[in-house]
C-alpha cells in the first residue's frame, strides 16, 4: 500500500511539472526562442505574433495559434513560424508565435 500512495504522489507531482507549453521552458527562469516552421521562402513582408500566458498553473489566456499571429500581422501566406518561451519559476510563464509572410 505504502508503495502505491508514493507512486500516485510521484505521478501527480510529475503531472503538476507538465505543462502547456514546451519541455525547454522547464526550469526556474528560462527564456529561448525557436523555429516552429519554414517554408523554404526566406522572410516576407509582413510579421505577426499572438502570445498565451499563465499565472500559477491556475490561469491562463490568450491565443497563441499561427493563424492569430497571421491574422495579427495581416498576412495571408505564411512562409516562416517561429516560438518564444519564458518561464519565471513556474509562477508566470509565456508563449508567443511569430509569423512571417505576404
Amino acid at each position: 500500500m505504502r508503495r502505491l500512495l508514493t507512486g500516485v504522489m510521484l505521478a501527480g507531482g510529475l503531472a503538476c511539472l507538465s505543462g502547456c507549453v514546451d519541455a525547454p521552458t522547464l526550469g526556474a527562469i528560462t527564456s529561448n526562442r525557436g523555429p516552429v516552421a519554414n517554408s523554404g521562402t526566406v522572410g516576407g513582408a509582413r510579421t505577426g505574433s499572438a502570445s498565451a500566458y499563465q499565472v500559477l498553473g491556475l490561469f491562463a489566456w490568450g491565443d497563441a495559434s499561427i493563424r492569430m499571429a497571421a491574422r495579427n500581422g495581416k498576412i495571408s501566406k505564411v512562409n516562416n513560424v517561429d516560438r518564444e518561451a519564458f518561464n519565471l519559476l513556474g509562477i508566470f510563464s509565456s508563449y508567443t508565435t511569430k509569423v512571417q509572410g505576404n
